[in-house]
């Protein structure tokens, strides 16, 4: 294996692991690496429940609290493997990807002080780690996928968009300026998929994508007041006046389309945060947890900051 595991883990927090980029050959060593820790899992899992970790929870829980096969005093191996895959993990995706947060989630659920043992469920908490670890595979491989197209495909760039049809025209126009392929869904034959299904195929022809953040919804948090107060008097129903109906409208905050931030979360995860700029109009409501994706202003100078990243990830124009 090229990555030493012990290694990782004496290294973990003098590193900023999700800046590094990995070549393909890389990538494919590190999905080795997952492999091999997710297969661990399974022996480590067989050897110590047997069947016995399927059985209902409830009898589970009286085995873990009275002692048996699911709990103990500290497994040093599965601890060792433990930390072993979550510095892979963190390696692989970065510090503050899901994937991390889920493993130290799983730490924190399965590792209790039972009567002042340091003790904790080794199978459910290899049951899970096996099922991160599928997940983790299944995304690496994506990026394997990525990383290994051939160059024709590099100058292939999808633009996610709502309503706004003057600016999805105009980014159009400027990257074709640029010898750029711009790919919008609704101009792509429909090959009888479904939209999802269109996504899911022309994604994987892209080396970029640039997410149109544009005001075509408005909206507010659940408890914000969005409707005037009525008021019964004899002569029927009054509304409030004009000036409370200004007052709620203030409240609404323009958002971009609901499928826009679908697609622009697939194409984080698909693509890796390197390779998709967000362009948001001034006003409209920013995703929140997103710290590290680029945001360009469309009434600043776009076009040249928008040149500029695609040239920083090796795409030519």
């Amino acid at each position: 294996m090229i990555f030493d595991l012990k290694e990782l883990v004496a290294d973990k927090g003098n590193r900023m692991a999700d800046s590094r980029k990995f070549s393909s050959e890389e990538l494919r060593a590190l999905s080795e690496n997952l492999r091999e820790q997710r297969n661990t899992a399974e022996k480590l899992l067989k050897d110590r429940h047997g069947e016995d970790f399927n059985r209902p929870l409830a009898k589970q829980f009286v085995r873990d609290l009275f002692g048996g096969a699911t709990c103990g005093i500290e497994d040093a191996e599965v601890r060792e493997w433990y930390n072993e895959t979550l510095a892979l993990v963190d390696h692989v995706f970065g510090t503050q990807n899901l994937y991390v947060r889920r493993f130290i989630k799983l730490q924190k659920e399965h590792d209790v002080d039972i009567f002042g043992f340091n003790s904790f469920s080794t199978g459910r908490l290899l049951k899970d780690s096996f099922n991160i670890l599928e997940d983790c595979i299944k995304q690496l491989e994506m990026k394997i996928n990525i990383t290994s197209k051939p160059k024709k495909q590099d100058r292939r760039v999808f633009i996610v968009h709502g309503h706004n049809e003057q600016t999805k025209d105009e980014v159009e126009k400027f990257l074709t300026k640029y010898s750029l392929e711009p790919i919008i869904l609704h101009k792509q034959a429909n090959l009888g998929k479904t939209i999802i299904e269109k996504v899911e195929h022309y994604s994987n022809s892209v080396r970029f994508a640039i997410i149109l953040l544009t005001g075509d919804d408005i909206g507010a948090k659940k408890n914000t007041p969005h409707n005037p107060p009525s008021f019964q008097t004899k002569k029927g129903t009054l509304i409030a006046n004009d000036q409370w109906k200004n007052a709620i409208l203030d409240n609404l905050k323009k958002r971009a389309r609901q499928n826009v931030i679908f697609e622009f979360g697939y194409f984080v995860g698909l693509l890796g945060r390197e390779n998709v700029i967000i362009l948001y109009e001034d006003g409209v409501e920013l995703p929140s947890d997103t710290q590290g994706l680029l945001y360009i202003s469309l009434n600043s100078d776009w076009q040249n900051q928008l040149v500029n990243e695609i040239k920083a990830v090796g795409i030519d124009c």
